[in-house]
């Protein structure tokens, strides 16, 4: 039985109201237990990535140096996710989202609020491709940004430990130094998966099973939704086996990824992705 802890939702119309989570009053770090006697809070920790679109969801409750080092896991995630930013239309900082890989000039851009996007290829440049398959489908193919699995799966755990209570951050001490480098965890399993069709959608959704004492993260964004389960420290990793997601017949199966932690660790370079587009 899944009981939700958090949900908060966005797409590039809004919300345009700002929710903060944690205490303002007592300031202390939820990552390394400081306080702002030792350390500051000047900067601005989004809980889910600005890199994503969000400008309205912050924690209260992260200390700069923590935040420094948390945007380390948050660029594995953008470059995992490159091309879905690179076609989603949200906003960034300032403009709207191209993907493109230096020294090459070939790119995809997005426009905001727009479902149009651009694809600009140069001639002799192979990392990224468009090719017609078939009558009315195009086959969208990008070199990605070299970046670790083991950074996507800590951003998608940073995301949980922002909004999860005292009590099951007690349980979950493990995940903690995991994230902080002192311990290695593995394996660790994450899903990601197409929706069928396209969604101007972003969100973050954490759930908890009272039978098994293991909270779940999503992380929704566009088309694709990733997984990550936060087991109590009690859980006899690697003895447990990834949970079915069911999949109705309009959706593929998930792609289920599962690293040791060396490999986790190691960063991918030269990694493809493909999309297939189809228009009238």
């Amino acid at each position: 039985m899944w009981t939700q802890l958090f949900g908060y939702q966005y797409n590039s119309q809004g919300p345009r109201e700002k929710t903060f989570v944690g205490s303002g009053t007592q300031r202390a770090c939820r990552f390394c237990n400081r306080t702002a006697a030792a350390v500051s809070f000047s900067e601005k920790c989004h809980v889910i990535p600005a890199a994503f679109g969000n400008r309205t969801l912050f924690s209260l409750e992260e200390c700069d140096d923590c935040n420094a080092r948390g945007s380390v896991f948050e660029n594995d995630l953008v470059g995992f996710l490159a091309m879905e930013r690179a076609l989603a239309g949200q906003r960034r900082r300032s403009g709207a989202v191209k993907h493109r890989l230096p020294p090459e000039r070939s790119y995809i851009a997005s426009n905001v609020n727009s479902k149009d996007f651009d694809i600009v290829i140069y001639r002799g440049d192979i990392s990224l491709t468009a090719e017609l398959i078939g009558d009315n489908t195009l086959e969208v193919s990008a070199e990605l940004p070299p970046h670790s699995l083991d950074g996507v799966a800590k951003a998608l755990v940073r995301m949980a430990w922002f909004v999860l209570a005292p009590e099951h951050l007690e349980d979950r001490q493990h995940l903690l130094a995991w994230l902080r480098g002192y311990i290695e965890w593995a394996p660790f399993f994450y899903y990601t998966f197409f929706l069928g069709r396209w969604l101007n959608r972003v969100g973050t959704l954490v759930a908890h099973n009272a039978s098994t004492d293991v909270i779940r993260c999503y992380f929704g964004f566009t088309n694709s939704l990733l997984i990550m389960d936060l087991p109590p420290a009690n859980w006899q990793l690697p003895e447990f086996e990834p949970p079915m997601i069911l999949c109705s017949e309009e959706y593929p199966e998930p792609k289920i990824w599962k690293y040791s932690a060396p490999a986790a660790r190691s960063v991918m370079k030269g990694r493809r992705k493909t999309i297939e587009f189809s228009y009238d």
